[in-house]
């Protein structure tokens, strides 16, 4: 199970890392490296790094 603190991968995004809102376990801060854009995404639409690899 995803827990805050986590890092998780967002389908059909590369290159980002991902870490859970700890105030909010229903979203996740999303920071693209490259750009340092942050946006947010519903957990729903991430899925564990390890499930990934």
């Amino acid at each position: 199970m995803v827990k805050p603190g986590d890092k998780v991968l967002v389908r059909g995004l590369e290159g980002t890392v991902i870490w859970l809102d700890p105030l909010d376990n229903n979203t996740v801060a999303v920071e693209i490296d490259a750009t340092g854009y942050v946006e947010e995404f519903c957990i729903e639409d991430c899925v564990p790094q390890e499930e990934v690899n």
